[in-house]
């Protein structure tokens, strides 16, 4: 097979798309290297990733900082090189272009049409007008869970057996001793509070209290309003009140519910108990989690949801709502919460920190959990994919 993998969202820095995607391609190899398949990684820009120096091919499309100018140019530069191809795969938002070649496209989540206050308005056109045609044009859709399956269905009306349900992996790294140790040095830190009450890290000092093993509730990603943070830090005041000295860290770049999230901490009086640690490495957040009491991820609407198994790959206990794909990716392996019941909330949180066999049950479930997310597979899941749409006809 000739095959295409766009890898365009790997071109910048990258979180998120950019990292399915760059864990699809590098386990993507393996299987088109044993079967003899040219594979060409199609971006923009020169960058030195270990998956292109490999024996794929790379194709380089036009540049543009203007978004969408920038998507009109790259669709139209793979248009004109597709019959170059048998088949493209678009791991974002898939292509507008009719191609003379078979297209699979990766629908990750539908956030623009779901939850429009967090997302772009180019994205919320883009998924209204012009994603119906890139689905209609594409061979086969790829979901990340059941419930983006569910909702591709509901919203653009297609066939259930145009679509294929492939996991997501979960990167099974552990966290390193000298990473924990520098946390927990960082958590040492003195911590400012400026006038809207956003917390930012100071060298010397300790104005947060912390003991060999820090006390804290964690939950990481970008604060949007989907993510529910502000009722979370309304069941942490609630267990505050009982005395626990739990402090609340977000760990993550500012987000649209940011303003919301600052009102929630002066309403309840918090302004020294939750603390921004901002954008973080992964090495960090790995130690972060590994430090945490308890992880907590309150959201509303995912695709998938992969903060809650990384947690579990640490040996956190979590907590998530019981919407969307949440009950779908982490099963019985965490507290699972109504993400309006503020009172319910916080009894979860105060169990999953301080009931030691449901800790340990937790922690346990999670390792059977995480078992069922692995990249290899679902490189291996998309190579089939890929060989029964080159079939087909």
């Amino acid at each position: 097979m000739r095959l295409g993998l766009i890898t365009t969202s790997l071109d910048e820095d990258f979180t998120g798309i950019g990292e399915y995607t760059y864990n699809l391609a590098k386990r993507l190899l393996d299987y088109t290297q044993e079967n003899k398949d040219k594979l060409t990684f199609i971006h923009r820009l020169k960058k030195e990733l270990d998956i292109y120096k490999s024996n794929a091919n790379e194709l380089f499309v036009p540049y543009s900082k203007f978004g969408p100018i920038r998507y009109i140019r790259e669709n139209s530069a793979i248009a004109k090189n597709a019959q170059e191809f048998d088949l493209i795969h678009e791991p974002f938002i898939g292509l507008y272009k009719k191609l003379k070649c078979k297209m699979i496209v990766t629908i990750h989540d539908l956030t623009p049409l779901i939850f429009k206050n967090d997302a772009p308005k180019v994205y919320q056109y883009y998924f209204r007008y012009v994603m119906p045609t890139v689905l209609r044009n594409a061979n086969r859709i790829i979901a990340v869970s059941y419930t983006t399956k569910k909702d591709i269905i509901r919203y653009y009306k297609l066939k259930e057996d145009k679509i294929s349900v492939i996991y997501n992996g979960v990167d099974k790294t552990e966290a390193r001793m000298e990473d924990i140790e520098s946390v927990k040095a960082k958590l040492k830190e003195i911590f400012r509070i400026d006038k809207d009450g956003y917390c930012e890290r100071r060298s010397v000092a300790n104005k947060m209290e912390v003991t060999e093993k820090p006390e804290f509730i964690l939950f990481v990603g970008t604060p949007v309003m989907r993510k529910n943070i502000p009722n979370a830090i309304r069941a942490f005041s609630l267990l505050k009140k009982k005395g626990y000295p739990h402090k609340f860290i977000i760990a993550g770049r500012k987000g649209s519910a940011h303003s919301q999230i600052i009102s929630a901490i002066k309403e309840c009086n918090l302004q020294k108990e939750v603390f921004f640690m901002g954008y973080m490495s992964k090495d960090e957040i790995r130690a972060l989690y590994k430090l945490a009491s308890l992880f907590v991820y309150p959201s509303i609407y995912e695709g998938f949801g992969l903060p809650p198994l990384e947690a579990m790959v640490q040996g956190t206990p979590v907590l998530v709502s019981n919407r969307s794909v949440m009950p779908e990716s982490v099963g019985d392996a965490g507290l699972v919460v109504e993400p309006d019941d503020i009172k319910k909330m916080a009894e979860e949180m105060e169990r999953g920190i301080s009931d030691e066999n449901l800790r340990r049950k937790l922690v346990e479930k999670g390792k059977e959990q995480i078992k069922k997310f692995d990249w290899k597979e679902t490189a291996r899941n998309t190579y089939e994919i890929y060989k029964e749409v080159y079939l087909d006809g």
